[in-house]
């Protein structure tokens, strides 16, 4: 179950990256309007279903680093910078 929850945060924390995070910006940008990786960045539950695939390819320690990650960003929104 633990490395369920983990796995589940790590897939959170790649969701957050790609579609809102200012340090991927510049990659967003790249893509032109109207494709279909575009929207499928624009899609939170799509994107998750395909970072959740990717988070099981993953090493154990990256896992578990996207998911203290993303424990991180969620106080960090919840309780201020």
């Amino acid at each position: 179950m633990t490395s369920l929850v983990a796995d589940g945060l790590a897939a959170f924390r790649i969701v957050r990256l790609v579609q809102t995070d200012r340090i991927t910006q510049p990659l967003r940008d790249r893509f032109p309007p109207n494709r279909w990786l575009t929207e499928l960045m624009g899609c939170s539950y799509c994107l998750g279903v395909w970072a959740a695939f990717g988070v099981r390819l993953l090493p154990s320690w990256l896992r578990q680093t996207l998911a203290v990650a993303a424990v991180a960003g969620i106080l960090s929104e919840h309780y201020g910078d």
